[in-house]
């Protein structure tokens, strides 16, 4: 709900989701302010060799960042992801 209350993107449902409690009756003028990237590590495999994990967590990571530019795509200036999808390899 945080992630309702703050994203410029959810402006039109602020009301529906978040006007019923008490924050959504008196809301801040931060309300609906801020670009909002969620990240869910529950899919990071923690299993494996170190190469492994961590590819895991850089295309958990990765995917997060990539749904984060799409969706402010017209805000930040229609960047490109096309850089995201770079290798691992040199990374330690």
């Amino acid at each position: 709900m945080s992630a309702t209350y703050y994203d410029v993107n959810t402006h039109d449902h602020f009301d529906h989701v978040v006007g019923k409690f008490d924050i959504g009756k008196a809301p801040t003028v931060s309300h609906n302010s801020y670009l909002v990237v969620l990240f869910n590590f529950s899919s990071i495999m923690p299993i494996g060799s170190f190469e492994d994990i961590a590819r895991s967590v850089f295309d958990n990571v990765s995917r997060s960042l990539k749904w984060f530019l799409s969706i402010y795509s017209d805000v930040l200036g229609y960047p490109s992801t096309a850089g995201l999808a770079g290798s691992l390899t040199g990374c330690w």
